[in-house]
Order: structure tokens, then C-alpha cells, then sequence
């Protein structure tokens, strides 16, 4: 009598048999985006604008990496005038999770770009 067993290409890519699954697998590995915290805001103002959910919609569940520009327009929000000299200026603050690691934060300015990696 004859017995089989089955393979998967995780264990050939385990054992260096198979190099396409082990590009799979590693892909799989990287986690991906969540925000817990995307705020838009002078520093140290408690009324800021949440713009979590619009982060998340525009990275996708799926991103390893995201970038966004913090602006009025993208957050939806009508032009709030000139920087005053002695006021700080408008910042994106976001706090975000790469899969189950600890929270990492991103913070950019008004009319910068705010860059989410998972991928270091």
C-alpha cells in the first residue's frame, strides 16, 4: 500500500525548494495599516478635526505603506485663513499600528505629506 503526503509550498519554501512561495510568504507577513488616530489641529487645541476614518478609506485595509496630503481640501475642511505670527500653524497628527506591533506616530504639516510605512 502506497501512502501520499501532501506538500504545501510553505514547507518547500521552508526548505529552500521552492523561491516563489517564499516571496508569498514574506509578502504575507507584512502587516498592514490601521489607524487608531488621524487628527488635524493647532497643537495643544482640544476641538480638532478627526479624519481617521478618510485616512483608512484612502490607504485601503490592505496598504503596507500610505502616503496623503495634509490639506484643507483632502480633509474636507473649508481654507482657515492665514497663520497668525504668534499662533502655531495646523498640523495631521496620526497615530497608527503596523498588525499587532506597537502604535507609531506621523505628524506633518499643513500642506506636507504624511507617510505611513509598515514596511521597516
Amino acid at each position: 500500500m502506497k501512502s501520499f503526503h501532501i506538500v504545501t509550498l510553505a514547507a518547500l519554501a521552508m526548505a529552500g525548494l521552492c523561491g516563489v512561495a517564499t516571496q508569498a510568504a514574506a509578502t504575507e507577513a507584512q502587516p498592514s495599516i490601521q489607524i487608531v488616530t488621524a487628527l488635524y489641529g493647532r497643537p495643544g487645541v482640544q476641538r480638532q478635526l478627526n479624519f481617521s476614518t478618510r485616512l483608512q478609506q484612502t490607504c485601503g485595509d490592505a496598504a503596507t505603506n500610505c502616503q496623503a496630503f495634509c490639506s484643507d481640501a483632502f480633509l474636507g475642511k473649508p481654507h482657515v485663513g492665514p497663520h497668525l505670527p504668534f499662533s502655531s500653524p495646523p498640523i495631521c497628527r496620526v497615530v497608527y499600528r503596523c498588525g499587532a506591533e506597537a502604535t507609531q506616530t506621523a505628524e506633518a504639516d499643513r500642506n506636507e505629506i504624511i507617510d505611513l510605512d509598515c514596511r521597516r
